[in-house]
């Protein structure tokens, strides 16, 4: 019979902080990976620079997680971002901040995040098994049970579920934590792709595809009546993606899930007002009358949205600015203040930078990331439900709860 006191399944970044921190505390360590390599996820993200945290404060990190960041706070409190910076440059790695406090590897690869998070587990003493994909976790006489896929079996006083979400499929994700988590006696909250690019209804933004917009602002009633939310966005073939839709997709999910669609408006010029724009547009009929209008626009719209601004209102394009009437005039103002679009869906998880949903935080101890269903049973990583924008936070709130879960099963 092959026992250890600490059975880890999934060794991202948050299984692989929890396997290295109860190894360190003298624990008998094994980390079950599905993948014949470690890191492929942690590889990919940040575009492959791994935006591994933030500088921001810990208050700042329990505001990125709304419906969650209460729950981390012990968490963010017993392994912050300071101390993760520090972890790294024991191993080895030097980082560095950029814009919005957003930290990096200081080669700006994200294979060097992947080669310390090795070597610290490799100086543990963890034992790691790869190609290992765990079939289900049975609890008998106070012991664990680990079965394979294959049909091994492996025994365990404590096991530490970190096996991440849905989201990046093609590197493993799978899903398995949720069904272990649900045979065990979890709930789980249904996983959505989140930070992921939005799918619309409207044909026409396939004219605008690659065009990008900066700084500009975007309201949507379901998720506020008052607030605007500004950044930078792109147009795609099928919606609209971006920095700033990234983000704000997090909470959008939630409401295509209950109501099928939802209005969200852009606007093109945030730092104008509507009067403004009426001043400007009546200035037009007496600098540019005899200009085509689509050319008046371009002046300060790019072209392409120029063109599907008259079209979208039916007004020929070669018509002159002095021969755009009143009602027209309101229709121009009214598209660049606030250009509608319905938001029908979201890409798939293969696009999606992190899961929304997944195990019910509530069942989870805070102080130590144990259930409180299951004596034994710890949680760490994107398997718990919430998530922030992004910047960082939810690869410290996995090395956090990581680290918390492993202190807290070597104990």
């Amino acid at each position: 019979m092959v026992r250890f006191d600490i059975a880890v399944i999934g060794a991202g970044p948050s299984g692989v902080m929890a396997a290295i921190r109860a190894a360190y505390r003298g624990m008998k360590v094994v980390i079950f990976e599905t993948n014949p390599i470690l890191g492929r996820k942690l590889a990919l993200t940040g575009n492959g620079r791994c935006n591994l945290t933030n500088n921001a404060d810990i208050d700042s990190f329990i505001g990125k997680f709304p419906k969650s960041g209460l729950f981390l706070r012990n968490a963010f409190s017993a392994f912050s971002n300071y101390d993760l910076i520090g972890f790294f440059k024991n191993h080895g790695l030097d980082v560095k901040s950029e814009d919005q406090g957003k930290v990096f590897a200081f080669d700006d690869n994200a294979f060097s995040v992947v080669a310390a998070l090795k070597a610290a587990l490799l100086e543990s003493g963890a034992v790691i098994k790869y190609s290992t994909r765990i079939d289900r976790v049975v609890l008998s006489e106070k012991k664990f049970e680990i079965i394979t896929q294959s049909g091994l079996r492996f025994f365990a006083d404590k096991v530490v579920l970190a096996t991440g979400g849905l989201a990046y499929p093609q590197t493993g994700s799978c899903g398995d934590g949720y069904r272990i988590a649900r045979q065990l006696g979890h709930t789980v909250i249904k996983p959505l792709p989140a930070l992921v690019p939005l799918k619309v209804k409207e044909n026409w933004v396939k004219s605008l595809k690659g065009l990008s917009l900066s700084a500009v602002s975007v309201y949507i009633p379901v998720i506020s009546k008052k607030a605007f939310f500004f950044g930078d966005i792109i147009f795609t073939d099928y919606g609209v993606s971006g920095p700033l839709i990234i983000d704000l997709s997090r909470d959008i999910v939630d409401f295509i899930q209950d109501q099928n669609t939802i209005n969200i408006f852009i606007d093109l010029k945030p730092d104008i007002t509507k009067s403004e724009l009426e001043s400007i547009f009546l200035k037009f009929y007496q600098t540019k009358g005899k200009m085509i209008i689509k050319n008046a626009l371009s002046d300060f719209l790019p072209k392409r949205f120029a063109d599907l601004v008259i079209d979208l209102l039916q007004i020929p394009r070669e018509t002159l600015v002095s021969q755009i009437s009143k009602i027209q005039r309101k229709g121009l103002i009214g598209m660049i203040k606030s250009l509608p679009l319905t938001v029908f869906g979201t890409l798939p998880f293969e696009n999606a930078m992190v899961t929304k949903g997944g195990v019910l935080s509530r069942e989870i101890n805070p102080r130590n990331m144990q259930s409180k269903k299951v004596n034994g049973l710890f949680f760490a990583g994107e398997i718990i439900d919430g998530a922030a924008c992004c910047g960082g936070y939810n690869l410290q709130k996995a090395f956090s709860t990581g680290y918390l879960a492993g202190e807290g099963a070597s104990q």
